[in-house]
């Protein structure tokens, strides 16, 4: 088979859905490899048995399948991008279910996997890369995390979508209840932002003196809970930002 003929293959509807399920079992795995790491003892199969997860997973590719061939953004990116973020979103279907089973110490991942949804969504409209994918590749909780590469992404994807808002409440053709709720939005995100900012720079200071020996650990333990606090709340106001927005 020549390459050119691969990539026809590979491009019909019937291949590019089955690499949505692939996209959908790469994300499984994964999230099993990662409760491993944190001592679960979850296997896959047990996974897998959490049937509404499982169940939802695959009404979602369905329905990101025919929504990707409506707009015609249908491809090999797309396919396995949201059948990655279709698995990850069926954790959102209840609490205490699936994602209990396999959860981490990643106390913000719910947060990631909503953002991820904002993500898929934007996808199927066929806009530009949105800003949160850079946020949630930065905050994902794995090995390569750092809460101060997670905490700089969330101030650049805060001044992103502050700009947004700004020019959404200029504009006279914008109705008054939708203007009201971006800056209020806004004026809650703001703070958390600006002080989230400070305590990563006290952060990176404490690691620099403890890299010294002069620092202690337990004014680094004060700081990264601190820290993880104020991450969260970044992500929780920039996803009110977002939907507020959005309308």
């Amino acid at each position: 088979m020549s390459p050119e003929e691969l990539k026809a293959l590979l491009s019909t509807p019937t291949a590019l859905f089955v690499l949505m399920l692939v996209g959908s079992f790469a994300s499984m795995l994964k999230q099993v490899s990662d409760a491993k790491k944190n001592e679960s003892d979850v296997t896959l199969g047990s996974y897998l048995a959490h049937w509404p997860e499982t169940i939802t997973t695959i009404i979602s590719n369905i329905f990101a399948f025919i929504g990707l061939l409506m707009v015609d953004q249908l491809n090999f990116a797309s396919a396995v991008g949201i059948g990655y973020m279709a698995n990850s979103g069926a954790d959102l279907v209840r609490m205490g279910g699936r994602s209990a089973a396999v959860a981490t110490k990643a106390s913000a991942h719910w947060l990631i996997t909503l953002l991820a949804a904002v993500v898929a969504l934007c996808a199927l409209g066929g806009c530009a890369t949105s800003p949160t994918s850079v946020l949630q590749v930065a905050c994902e909780q794995q090995e390569a995390y750092r809460v101060e590469r997670c905490a700089k992404a969330i101030a650049e994807t805060y001044e992103v979508y502050q700009r947004r808002g700004q020019e959404l409440v200029s504009r006279p053709d914008t109705p008054q209840v939708l203007k009201d709720l971006v800056r209020k939005a806004d004026a809650r995100a703001t703070p958390v932002v600006v002080e989230l900012l400070r305590t990563t720079q006290s952060y990176l200071a404490i690691k620099v003196q403890i890299a010294a020996g002069t620092g202690t650990p337990e004014a680094m333990a004060a700081q990264e809970q601190a820290l993880a606090k104020l991450v969260t709340d970044g992500l929780l106001s920039i996803d009110a930002l977002i939907r507020a927005i959005a309308g």
